[in-house]
């Protein structure tokens, strides 16, 4: 069903704009295309005064996944002294 929907939108749609370049087309369908009065769906497309967007329905919403973190872990503390070897000094500054 969606594809014949689709089919159909689309030959509608190229329709309209063979419509839309093509005046004799165009006069072929409506008798009084010619005149200054006439406002119809294909002179608003051929002289570009349609403005279309992407309707919001279409746009895709992101997924929203929930993750449970853990932010703290219980570890035992353990206490390191930092001290240099017996052989061994910090660098000085040679002057």
């Amino acid at each position: 069903m969606k594809l014949l929907a689709s089919a159909l939108m689309l030959m509608l749609y190229l329709w309209l704009q063979a419509l839309a370049v093509s005046s004799t087309l165009h006069h072929a369908v409506h008798q009084d295309a010619s005149a200054s009065n006439h406002h119809c769906v294909v002179t608003l497309v051929s002289q570009g005064q349609v403005c279309h967007s992407c309707p919001l329905d279409s746009v895709p919403l992101p997924a929203v996944t929930f993750l449970e973190v853990s932010y703290f872990e219980l570890s035992p503390v353990i206490a390191v002294r930092y001290i240099l070897l017996p052989g061994r000094a910090p660098p000085i500054l040679l002057t």
